[in-house]
C-alpha cells in the first residue's frame, strides 16, 4: 500500500516501484499470475494434488500446457530445470521472444539473452506436450522410486 505524503502528492520511491510493477505486469507478469495454477508441492511423500517443485532461480505456475516461471534471482546466461514431467515444445519471452532450449535426461536448459539477464523478473513461457508437473525431491535430483522429497521427519526444533 501506499498514501499520499503531507502535501497529498505520491512520494517519488513509491511512484517507481508502482511504475516497475507496472513495467513488470506488460512484460509477461500479468500472463504468469492472472487465472493460473501455483506448482504446489509438500515436504512429503508427492501428494496427486502437487504439480511443482521448488526452485531457489524463481517461481513456477501453470495453465494448460503451458508453464510460467518468474526469474527472480539473476543466473548468468542459462537457466537449468531438472524434474520437468513433460516434453518442452517451445520457449519464449515476451520481451525477448522465442528462445533457445534443450531438454535431455530429465534436465532442460535455456539459454538467457543479455536482455533477460538485465531485466527485473523476467518471465519464461514453456510451451509442452501436456499439463506441466515438476518432481525432483529437492535439489536437482531425479528419483527413480517414489520416496520424500525433503526430510520425512517433523522438525523437533522450536521457534
Amino acid at each position: 500500500n501506499i498514501g499520499p505524503d503531507g502535501s497529498g502528492a505520491i512520494p517519488q520511491a513509491s511512484e517507481i516501484i508502482i511504475r516497475q510493477v507496472g513495467q513488470w505486469l506488460n512484460q509477461g507478469g500479468r500472463q504468469a499470475i492472472t487465472g493460473n495454477d501455483p506448482l504446489t508441492f509438500g515436504p512429503f511423500l508427492r501428494q496427486d494434488s502437487e504439480r511443482g517443485d521448488w526452485d531457489a532461480s524463481g517461481v513456477f505456475t501453470a495453465s494448460g500446457h503451458t508453464l510460467f516461471f518468474t526469474l527472480l534471482y539473476p543466473c548468468g546466461n542459462t537457466w537449468s530445470v531438472s524434474g520437468l514431467e513433460a516434453e518442452v515444445l517451445d520457449i519464449s519471452s515476451p520481451i525477448a521472444g522465442r528462445l533457445a532450449f534443450h531438454q535431455e535426461q530429465g534436465r532442460l536448459t535455456v539459454n538467457l539473452p543479455e536482455l533477460l539477464q538485465q531485466t527485473l523478473a523476467p518471465v519464461l513461457q514453456i510451451t509442452c506436450d501436456r499439463p506441466p508437473a515438476i518432481y525432483r525431491c529437492g535439489g536437482m535430483r531425479v528419483p527413480k522410486l517414489k520416496h520424500h522429497r525433503y526430510d520425512p521427519c517433523p522438525p523437533d526444533l522450536q521457534y
